[in-house]
């Protein structure tokens, strides 16, 4: 089963409707059918209370409960706990800024915060993040210093420095001497 598959099987199981699925994926209700249908196939589901009940039989939503964020909401909020403007998040995640607006506000809703700082507080009291996950770029991503062009801590030896990696020049050891006039 696919990563979208699943996020859309757990959303089902939160009790979200298919018209609330297809706003969250950004698709028609059409298609959230489409993809419903695969998932309880794969599953061998006749509907979805009893596509629910397989998967968690199968141990596909044991985390459904402890995490109700969608992969995508979960990205945004990694963008966001490291310090990432929302429209930083947008150019990496690849989204507008009015997705990942959308995105932080339903994250915000779904763990009760009432502020940016309060989600991602919240988010790691309930083991949602760690402080791993922020240090570390999420998804094999660009961090926020490296995506904003930071300087590099050390200058490569195979290419000549520049202004931002140029080690800053030592204060001269001796005093130049005076001539007499």
């Amino acid at each position: 089963m696919s990563a979208h598959q699943l996020d859309a099987l757990r959303l089902v199981a939160l009790g979200k409707t298919q018209s609330y699925l297809a706003r969250e994926f950004g698709i028609d209700s059409k298609s959230i059918g489409k993809l419903m249908t695969e998932v309880f196939r794969k599953l061998g589901a006749t509907n979805a209370p009893n596509a629910v009940l397989l998967a968690c039989r199968a141990g596909l939503l044991a985390d459904v409960l402890d995490n109700p964020l969608t992969a995508r909401q979960h990205e945004a909020l990694l963008w966001t706990a490291q310090g990432c403007t929302a429209q930083e998040a947008a150019d990496r995640m690849g989204v507008s800024l009015d997705t990942v607006r959308w995105l932080l506000r339903t994250t915000h809703r779904r763990l009760g915060a009432r502020s940016a700082a309060h989600a991602v507080a919240l988010a790691m009291a309930r083991g949602l993040i760690t402080a791993a996950d922020i240090t570390e770029p999420p998804h094999g991503r660009q961090g926020p210093a490296e995506a904003r062009g930071a300087p590099e801590p050390h200058p490569s030896p195979q290419r000549p420095s520049d202004a931002r990696t140029a080690a800053p020049m030592a204060p001269a050891t001796t005093t130049p001497e005076r001539t007499a006039a």
